[in-house]
């Protein structure tokens, strides 16, 4: 958490992505080499979520945007995932979508493509509205989920 302190950390999440995670418990984790498709209990969900809103609430340096509608410029981000560290290196990978498909996995540290891919990330950051990275509107709207997630849990 230190990083934070001193580093911007930018996330974008998907409506899409968050309503599979609530209704079907699933979620793309990163892991060294890729990601993986876990299965999650809806208390380990909303433990999930709930930090995600104390580490917004804790550090201005953690920005998060929601893309509620997915347009024709967002349409092909929800097939893969990368992440930037620290201006050193870009993990890249394209997620199995089903299972005719493979997925891909890229570890990229040539100082070109990191800046690259860095430019790619700020243009796409720039495009999104301000409302969506507004952070009492995205506490809000993990808030939403929580409380389904705990009515699930209450039903149950």
């Amino acid at each position: 958490m230190l990083n934070l302190q001193n580093n911007v950390l930018k996330e974008i999440f998907f409506t899409k992505s968050m309503e599979e995670l609530i209704h079907h418990h699933h979620i793309y984790i990163d892991k060294y080499g890729g990601g993986e498709l876990v299965e999650l209990e809806p208390e380990e969900i909303v433990e999930f979520l709930q930090n995600i809103i104390d580490i917004l609430k804790t550090f201005k340096n953690y920005q998060v945007a929601v893309i509620h509608n997915i347009n024709d410029y967002f349409e092909n981000m929800k097939e893969y995932n990368f992440t930037i560290k620290e201006r050193q290196g870009v993990f890249f990978y394209i997620m199995k979508q089903s299972e005719y498909e493979s997925e891909m996995q890229l570890s990229l540290n040539d100082p070109m493509l990191v800046n690259a891919f860095e430019d790619y990330f700020n243009d796409i950051w720039s495009r999104i509205s301000p409302i969506s990275k507004d952070k009492n509107d995205t506490i809000a709207w993990l808030q939403s989920y929580i409380e389904v997630l705990k009515n699930e849990m209450n039903c149950d």
